[in-house]
């Protein structure tokens, strides 16, 4: 039962921050583009900014920026899931090869 609790937390843990991470780094580069709009003599940079990230935002949320964020963020957390899932098989597979005694022919 342990093995199982230590898998389905390592599961969890890498599920969450892979969904985090992104998702905060999206909205940092949103608030900074938005400050930069206030700032006198960079406003039209940030403007732009802000224009092209909402544009890219819109696109993977079919319109909603919110959306965008809510499924980039999903998205690299199913992958890291994945990823997650594929190393415990491995970290498996070769402490089965160790286990096994090596055969003299």
């Amino acid at each position: 039962m342990k093995p199982i609790c230590n898998l389905l937390r390592s599961f969890v843990v890498t599920i969450v921050v892979s969904f985090a991470l992104p998702v905060m780094l999206v909205l940092g580069l949103l608030t900074i583009a938005l400050g930069m709009t206030y700032v006198p003599g960079v406003e039209s940079i940030g403007e732009v900014t802000l224009q092209q990230l909402t544009a890219f935002l819109n696109i993977f949320g079919a319109g909603s920026v919110f959306r965008g964020v809510i499924v980039i963020g999903l998205t690299l957390a199913l992958v890291a899931g994945w990823f997650d899932i594929y190393t415990v098989y491995r970290l498996y597979q070769f402490k089965q090869l160790d286990s096994e005694p090596f055969k003299n022919s």
